[in-house]
This record gives structure tokens, sequence and C-alpha cells, in this order.
């Protein structure tokens, strides 16, 4: 089972996935809540709706309730109509200051701590490969965010926020189209996220469907408590550079679609998000794969 933490305090970025049936479900579940349980950190299961009714029951007899569900949408990346016009300029964070305008505009939208935000979104990022950041401007004034982040050859989309007083202008939709933009320059064949409720009727309207359901199971007790280190038989990988949203999303479902080609090149029958990259890191994130 994934998991992967970045050590916000809050149980959603810190998560273990079963995004198909386990070999033992319940010790899976037990070690995937030691894990957090030891670092002191919220954690949560993700399960993905069909995969595995024994890991559900496991979560519960854990003492963990499932609290809401999280869609995961994808599309294309085909033949994308132009963005409509719109007062904003939109540009890509290249200096540690664009982002730190970047991350405090990403933190306003979202109502959070910016400091909260930097955890997320650290200026390191800028040297990351794959990782792009894009702010929305009107009158040189930030009121947008929305955040890139490539793996393999599929787009994730990130931090998409608008300021509350410029909302409902369509510039969440075109910092989205702006990411896609660039994912598609870059190679990518599909993009992926994860909707917040307000935005969902947008990302439909733009393209994106919904492939998978997971429940979130949360209400941890602790579990297995004392142990200094992981469970001996996790095999933790650490993950650079942070943070862990992405691996988060790219370890937790899997793109299904059907992609014709033009004649004569390969038929592309999907896309397994996972994340491979397992060089050291100084954030202490965390991730298992197994």
């Amino acid at each position: 089972m994934p998991v992967a933490a970045i050590g916000l305090p809050q149980a959603t970025p810190n998560a273990g996935y079963v995004v198909r049936r386990l070999r033992d479900p319940e010790r899976a579940v037990r070690e995937a809540v030691a894990y957090f349980d030891t670092r002191s950190l919220p954690g949560a299961i993700l399960v993905r709706d069909g995969a595995d009714a024994e890991a559900e029951r496991a979560c519960e007899a854990l003492g963990l309730t499932r609290a809401r569900a999280i869609s995961n949408m994808a599309r294309e990346l085909t033949d994308n109509p132009p963005a409509p016009a719109t007062r904003l300029d939109i540009v890509r964070c290249t200096t540690p200051r664009e982002h730190e305008r970047h991350v405090r505009t990403d933190a306003a939208g979202f109502d959070e701590a910016c400091e909260t935000a930097r955890l997320v979104f650290p200026a390191s990022l800028l040297d990351a490969s794959g990782y792009q950041a894009f702010t929305g401007l009107v009158h040189g004034e930030p009121v947008a965010t929305a955040t890139l982040w490539v793996t393999g050859r599929i787009a994730g989309v990130f931090g998409v926020s608008v300021l509350p007083a410029y909302r409902r202008q369509g510039f969440g939709a075109a910092m989205t189209r702006r990411a896609l933009d660039e994912g598609a320059r870059l190679g990518c064949v599909a993009a992926s996220l994860q909707p917040s409720p307000m935005a969902l009727e947008m990302y439909e309207q733009i393209g994106f469907r919904s492939i998978a359901e997971y429940g979130l199971y949360v209400g941890r007790r602790s579990i297995g408590g004392g142990h200094e280190h992981a469970p001996s038989n996790l095999r933790a990988v650490r993950l650079h550079p942070p943070p862990a949203f992405p691996v988060a999303s790219a370890c937790a479902f899997r793109v299904r679609y059907r992609r014709v080609r033009p004649p004569g090149r390969a038929q592309f029958l999907g896309a397994s998000l996972r994340y491979q990259q397992r060089r050291p890191s100084s954030t202490g994130c965390g991730c298992q794969l197994h």
C-alpha cells in the first residue's frame, strides 16, 4: 500500500492509499496508521471505492470512520481549445521572490496560513524537474494561482486558487488551462487533479471526468505506539523534491482510458500513476510503495 506524508498537521496530505485488493488488509492498514503515530502526525486511509471491502472493514476495526468521498478526475491532453480571453495576465514563477508571491496568493485563496503553504510549496521546488508554478495578475496584482507537476507523461494540476473578490470571472479555468497547455507542451498525454466541491463543475466544463472515488477514513487512535521507526517490513523511500501532494496523487489512482493515436503510432492504453523517484530529501517526507 502506498503511504505518503509531508508533515502537515492535516490528515489528508498524510495518507495511505488502497488502490487495489491487499493481501493482508488488516496488517497493511495497521502499519500505515502506525507510521503516522510514530511521527505524531494526523493521518488518513483512502480506499478506492470497490477496490477492497476488507480494507474498509479493517479501517473501521481500528477506529477509523469514513468522513467523505474524494473524487479523482482526468482528461486527455489532445486538441486543447484556446482559453477564453480574460483580463488575467498569467506568469510563470522563476525567482524565489515570484514564488513567495505565488505562495502568499495560494494561501489567501485557500484561506490557510502562509507557513502551511510554504511547507507544501517550498522555494526549493523552483529547481525541481517537472514543477512549475503560475500566478495570475490583474493590473499587476496577484489574484490567482495554479501549479503543475509532471510525473512521467501525466500532468498533475494542483493549487488552483482565486482570491474571493475575483471569483466567478473565469480565472480558475484560465489558470487550469495554462497548466494543461504547459503539460501538453512538455509531452504529457493526460492530466489529473482532485477537485474541491466548489470547482467540480468548472473542471467538468474544461473536459475533466471522474475516474475514481476514494473513501476518506479518519479519526485514528494510536496503534502500536512506541516505535522509533516505521515497521521493518515497510520500505521507506525519501521524496525529493517535496511536496507529497503530487506524489500522493500519483500513487493514489490510475488513469483508465483509451486513446487511439494516428496510424503508425503506438496505441496508448492507459497510464499508471506511480512515483518512482527515490533520491534523498532533507524534508523528512516519506513514501512506501509495496
